[in-house]
């Protein structure tokens, strides 16, 4: 029983190992396909070690973890992952040869089947779940089916010498495997959460002020000389009167359609924020400022024809803007913020419900 025991805590300080690598893999900043492929990597680096050092239970009788290293990336991976394990693992115990080299390659293949089975039949929040991880563990020894290939005789033998500790040995490590795997998970997801929840505001979705400050300066820091864009402060009118006379629901309603509306109409290269309040703040990408002028006329035009619906009333609102063109490179954030938070004070002071620019032109709105 040493043998196994051993093995077994040798296999745990690899999976601990490798699910440390997984999670980093998931908080890198790479493409889905790409985390797929080094995921499958991983795993079947996982099960090359293992088929290096294997657990013998009686003579010309080993056993290793490349099926829970195969069945885990395909359960908690997918199919991409799948393949790259399994060939991996299938071609790596082909290379070491002997005479269970077919039917240990074929077992490979069907601890891949039953990853990818488990993968489609539990949903990906239910995955970390005891019985649904109980469940894989208790499926992985039907891999062992790939002995029936070997002639009667030693198939039989290697049933009865072996699966007495492949049940609790795939037992144990997939429970604890997969259990890693979704801690990784979860505590990838919970830093995304904190993430947003300190560069979104929570009510509209939209970054915050200090996010907008941050990636705008950010991208001063890598703009290219002639780059231009136009930054836009943008104030819905009379806000106040409507907290006031609707109450702070019908005031939240307001920004969050309204904030809606920002991001519909907006290009993906813009950054949209909620500067704070009723205030919110748009930078336009390569964008000058009689673009921007064309832009903003459809923008508060869709705005006076938004309906926000509020207990059975229906709130219509108007905005007032002010905006600047400037050269990234050559301007900072704050000056910028600073000529455009003077053209809203003009637009403002001309009437409301118009956008007007640093250079004190009007849009045509």
């Amino acid at each position: 029983m040493g043998g196994p025991i051993v093995s077994l805590i040798n296999a745990l300080g690899l999976l601990t190992l490798l699910s440390f690598f997984y999670g980093s893999v998931k908080r890198s900043a790479l493409p889905p396909v790409a985390q797929k492929i080094l995921t499958g990597l991983i795993m079947g680096f996982g099960s090359m070690v293992a088929m290096s050092s294997p657990t013998t239970i009686a003579e010309g009788v080993q056993i290793d973890g490349r099926t829970v290293f195969v069945a885990v990336s395909a359960a908690f991976g997918g199919p991409l992952p799948a393949v790259i394990t399994g060939a991996i693992a299938g071609g790596y115990r082909l290379w070491l040869g002997g005479i269970g080299a077919p039917t240990g390659a074929l077992g490979v293949l069907l601890s891949a089947a039953i990853g990818l089975a488990w993968h489609y039949r539990v949903p990906a929040e239910k995955r970390g779940k005891f019985r649904n991880l109980a469940i894989l563990g208790l499926a992985l020894p039907l891999s062992f089916a790939a002995v029936l290939a070997l002639p009667v005789d030693v198939a039989l033998h290697l049933f009865v010498a072996v699966l007495p500790f492949l049940l609790p040995y795939y037992f144990v490590s997939t429970l604890i495997f997969g259990t890693l795997l979704e801690r990784e998970k979860r505590l990838f997801h919970t830093e995304q959460e904190l993430e947003k929840a300190a560069n979104n505001d929570f009510l509209t979705g939209l970054l915050n002020r200090r996010a907008f400050t941050s990636q705008m300066k950010d991208m001063r820091t890598s703009a290219e000389t002639h780059q231009i864009g136009t930054l836009v402060i943008l104030d819905i009118d009379h806000f106040k009167s409507v907290n006031d006379t609707m109450g702070h629901a019908a005031g939240d309603a307001a920004l969050e359609q309204f904030a809606g509306l920002l991001k519909q109409m907006c290009r993906k290269s813009d950054i949209v924020s909620r500067l704070g309040g009723e205030e919110f703040g748009v930078y336009m990408t390569n964008t000058t400022a009689a673009q921007a002028r064309t832009a903003l006329d459809r923008l508060l035009t869709s705005i006076r024809e938004l309906s926000i619906e509020v207990k059975g009333s229906t709130i219509s609102v108007t905005a007032s803007a002010g905006a600047h063109e400037f050269r990234l490179a050559a301007t900072t954030f704050e000056d910028a913020l600073h000529e455009a938070d003077q053209a809203l004070y003009q637009a403002k002071q001309r009437g409301r419900d118009q956008a007007i620019f640093s250079d004190g032109h009007r849009s045509a709105a």
